[in-house]
């Protein structure tokens, strides 16, 4: 947890995102959704410090996993 706060301390302050959130899931015929999900305060917590290490958004992780676990149940 301590090299993640020095991470934070480290970071260039950026007043705009480096890919815009419908930049990472828009293709030519599908845009996306806004979904409210409800999680454990801690499992939230963890969430958004692994999105921060490794720079991606939290939708973008949880839409990865989603698409594994859809994929995992079709085979």
């Amino acid at each position: 947890m301590a090299d993640l706060s020095k991470k934070l301390a480290k970071a260039p302050v950026t007043s705009a995102p480096q890919k815009k959130v419908a930049e990472t899931f828009t293709t030519a015929t599908e845009k996306p959704t806004r979904t409210t999900i409800y999680l454990p305060t801690s499992l939230a917590k963890r969430l958004k410090h692994a999105a921060v290490e490794e720079e991606r958004s939290v939708s973008a992780i949880l839409a990865g996993l989603a698409e594994d676990w859809l994929n995992k149940e079709d085979d």
